[in-house]
């Protein structure tokens, strides 16, 4: 790759690299430098973009909870009651007899879906690269809110110095048409020079109410940019200051360079790794998916038997769910056991 470009660089560029992230203190403007941390703080859009960063990792972890299995608890508790014949005395005579008994049961059940095929591996892909998207994109917000309230600080401060010069320039001229006036009542000058220095002095007060108009509209501008209400800053930026002067020399570096730092198109590879990870997830639906469930827990008829004798159970099953929706399973499962013997 070359190493400078083929013509001379531009006045303010500098072909060595300028380590400084807070550009903006070199304006030496504490005003500006004020202003730049409000907005990185208020800014809506800024916020907004934030939020989906936080979204985007929340996806993540939820992709990467495929991994792993997820688990159940289960615990009920039933109380019945039946009428029966049962024999009664010595007769052993038949009659109904009510009989109530109780059924507590706990237990817990895992799934597990075996990444054979990649499935989960890549929708994991595809997620971290949207995290890179969301982070991409909140930096190039950021990097256009840092660029708009340096720049309309400079038009604000522009308008106001010029509003100063004019109305500089309109004593000066008005001093002169009173000049004028009077030398043309002596006969020392014509109407025409009257005429003139009237006009001149129009042409420049029809300059003030457009400088006022930008004024107002770059006041507006930057209190939007800091998620304020339009003119909430109008007592802090109406007085008139110095426009900041030009800072040290900007980094430009090779073209491939400049792309490399552009968020936008890091943002765009980002976005091309996504979907490149999505095509492999999509494929891996064209295999069987292969899910391991397992269940396990006990059962009493009185909730503190739950933890002694009878009632453990258990069930394990291997499901293979193909594309054409076909489901095989093996099945082992174990019946009621005592702690004792351990024996069905």
């Amino acid at each position: 790759m070359p190493r400078q470009w083929t013509v001379a660089a531009a006045r303010g560029t500098a072909a060595t690299p300028i380590e400084k992230d807070d550009w903006w203190s070199a304006f030496q403007d504490p005003e500006l430098n004020s202003l730049v941390e409000r907005s990185t703080k208020q800014n809506l859009d800024l916020k907004l973009a934030l939020e989906r960063v936080q979204e985007a990792r929340a996806a993540r972890g939820l992709a990467r909870s495929g991994y792993f299995p997820s688990v159940d608890g289960a615990a009920s508790a039933t109380r019945n009651r039946q009428r029966v014949i049962a024999p009664v005395g010595p007769q052993k005579s038949a009659v109904i007899v009510p009989v109530e008994y109780n059924n507590f049961q706990g237990g817990l059940s895992a799934s597990w879906e075996l990444d054979v095929f990649g499935g989960t591996r890549r929708s994991v892909q595809a997620a971290t690269a949207d995290v890179t998207a969301a982070e991409e994109n909140r930096r190039d917000i950021l990097v256009i809110l840092l660029g708009d309230v340096g720049r309309v600080y400079a038009q604000l401060r522009g308008f106001q110095r010029r509003l100063e010069i004019a109305n500089k320039n309109i004593k000066t001229q008005q001093d002169t048409l009173d000049l004028t006036s009077a030398r043309a009542k002596a006969g020392l000058a014509t109407e025409l020079d009257v005429s003139r220095a009237a006009a001149q002095l129009e042409s420049t007060k029809a300059v003030v109410p457009t400088l006022l108009s930008g004024i107002d509209v770059s006041i507006h501008r930057l209190s939007v940019l800091l998620g304020e209400e339009p003119g909430a800053l109008r007592s802090e930026l109406e007085k008139t200051n110095p426009i900041p002067s030009a800072g040290p020399e900007v980094d430009v570096g090779l073209p491939s360079d400049l792309l490399k730092r552009r968020p936008d198109i890091r943002r765009s590879e980002a976005q091309l790794a996504a979907a490149t990870a999505r095509i492999g997830e999509a494929k891996a639906d064209l295999f069987p998916r292969f899910v391991l469930i397992g269940t396990a827990g006990r059962q009493a008829a009185q909730l503190h038997d739950l933890t002694l004798g009878a009632g453990n159970f258990f069930r394990l099953v291997l499901v293979s769910v193909c594309p054409c929706s076909l489901v095989a399973a093996y099945v082992r499962t174990s019946p009621y056991r005592t702690r004792a013997s351990g024996r069905p």
